[in-house]
């Protein structure tokens, strides 16, 4: 069965030759009006377009014009009812496949469009073997791969070059979650903005629940592009590792480039499958060398330091947040008589679990409103990427787990995993209360520091919820309120 386009502007004619192909087992669309034409052209795969010449409005040249404008592959037959008329002609010379001089019978019409059909699928079969040809070179590609980030920037290039792409992510799963779909997302590359970032998790989230191949058409108020414009296409597919959902490959085709048809989801496939065994093949690489954070004097501490000092820069009433926060939680685990080995790792898990607001513009961190639903998700996203970026450095995992928990409630309803009570890790429910306090007890942009009993009793009104209650009246007590 082929996909086919009917146009004259009698619409008689339309119908007894839509007919026809209907009853030969085609999917036939016919119009009036070449302009509605071109529309679903542009929206909808099609293998054969039949067309007049001469119509009301757009001809059948200027329609052959705007599809070739438009990068619209499909072979046109032209009918035409003059003979000795050079339209004929011309619309070869334009691009179109044949013409048929009217009246015509059916059947020469039919024999003209199996002829273009085959030509068409064997131009479409010759495609896509030299594309998945240049697919063997993904092999050597995921070989050389060192990382996540750069296995999937590499396999972005090589899909978005092979079906002429003008952009590529991967929507990645939080590694250690069990519900990856309600979890923050990391994409590679990072989104240019919240409007494309909260566009790009949506498309992602709808594949990943389905399981399935989806082309997405965005227009120019879909939130795809902080920058506005025509829209775009955009194919996503799952990556399945073994039998767990790894994450989504999102490409994107601007308009009035045409949408992704049956040999670029072949070629996506065949990508997404290996990107699948380059994935797999990568937890057999050796832990890379633990880098070298001395030179010149930096150690880790004062790496961690600078790090601090950054966020405090970039957030208003943040000042030396991070060594307020370590200095309070000391005093609680005093409090608690938690042993020594516990705060080993709590000085640079302060300075550094603010690290995701250093990406998130200013604008944002100063507003006085409520932050909208997809402002929030940029947000929770920005803390996603701090733990893949943090977890991938060696020797600094349990301050990378610190600060994934760092977004859970003691009652399970935060994220990204939802786990609750003791399952969070100490450190993080630890981190949870004395941000919290220090929040509170600072100014901000959008309102005053709230007193020292004012800001304990918001964190006794979160105690079994959002804090852990054990540590919460660690806080009263060493406070004495």
């Amino acid at each position: 069965m082929a996909r086919l386009v009917i146009i004259d502007d009698e619409s008689h004619i339309t119908e007894i030759i839509a007919r026809f192909f209907r009853e030969k087992g085609h999917e036939v669309t016919g119009f009036t009006r070449a302009e509605e034409a071109l529309a679903h052209l542009a929206a909808a795969q099609t293998d054969l377009v039949i067309t007049d010449i001469a119509m009301q409005g757009l001809s059948g040249l200027e329609l052959l014009q705007k599809m070739k404008d438009a990068g619209l592959d499909v072979p046109v037959i032209v009918t035409t009812g003059n003979p000795s008329h050079n339209s004929a002609v011309q619309a070869l010379r334009s691009g179109a496949f044949d013409y048929v001089v009217k009246p015509f019978h059916l059947e020469e019409i039919s024999e003209r469009a199996d002829k273009a059909l085959f030509t068409k699928r064997v131009k479409d079969e010759n495609t896509l073997y030299s594309k998945l040809v240049s697919l063997h070179s993904i092999s050597r590609v995921t070989a050389e791969a060192a990382s996540m980030d750069e296995l999937s920037t590499k396999v972005i290039k090589l899909g978005t070059r092979l079906t002429g792409s003008d952009g590529g992510w991967y929507w990645v799963a939080s590694p250690s979650s069990d519900t990856a779909i309600s979890a923050a997302k990391v994409l590679y590359p990072d989104a240019d903005g919240i409007s494309q970032h909260g566009f790009l998790v949506k498309v992602a989230r709808s594949t990943a629940e389905k399981v399935d191949v989806e082309v997405t058409d965005a227009g120019p108020g879909d939130g795809a592009s902080d920058s506005g414009g025509p829209g775009a296409w955009y194919l996503s597919l799952p990556v399945e590792v073994g039998s767990a959902l790894h994450g989504v490959l999102i490409f994107r085709r601007a308009k009035p480039a045409p949408g992704y048809d049956a040999v670029d989801l072949e070629v996506f496939n065949q990508l997404a499958a290996t990107f699948a065994l380059g994935i797999r093949a990568l937890g057999l690489f050796p832990k890379p060398a633990a880098p070298d954070l001395s030179e010149g004097g930096k150690t880790l501490e004062s790496w961690a330091r600078l790090i601090g000092q950054m966020v405090d820069e970039h957030c208003a009433g943040y000042e030396a947040k991070g060594e307020r926060v370590e200095a309070l939680g000391r005093i609680l685990m005093k409090e608690m008589n938690w042993p020594t080995e516990t705060a080993e790792s709590w000085s640079l898990i302060c300075r550094i679990y603010d690290i995701a607001k250093v990406r998130v513009p200013q604008k944002m961190l100063e507003n006085r409103q409520v932050l909208a639903e997809d402002e929030l998700e940029f947000v929770h996203a920005q803390a996603a990427w701090a733990y893949e970026r943090i977890s991938s450095i060696p020797g600094l995992e349990t301050t990378a787990r610190v600060l994934e928990d760092f977004q859970e409630s003691f009652d399970g309803a935060g994220r990204p995993r939802g786990i609750r009570g003791r399952a969070i890790a100490p450190l993080a429910r630890l981190l949870a209360v004395a941000d919290a306090y220090v929040s509170m007890r600072s100014g901000r942009p959008y309102r005053g520091a709230l007193t020292e009993a004012e800001a304990i009793e918001v964190v006794r009104q979160g105690s079994g919820k959002r804090f852990d209650p054990e540590i919460v009246l660690a806080l009263s007590k060493a406070r004495g309120i």
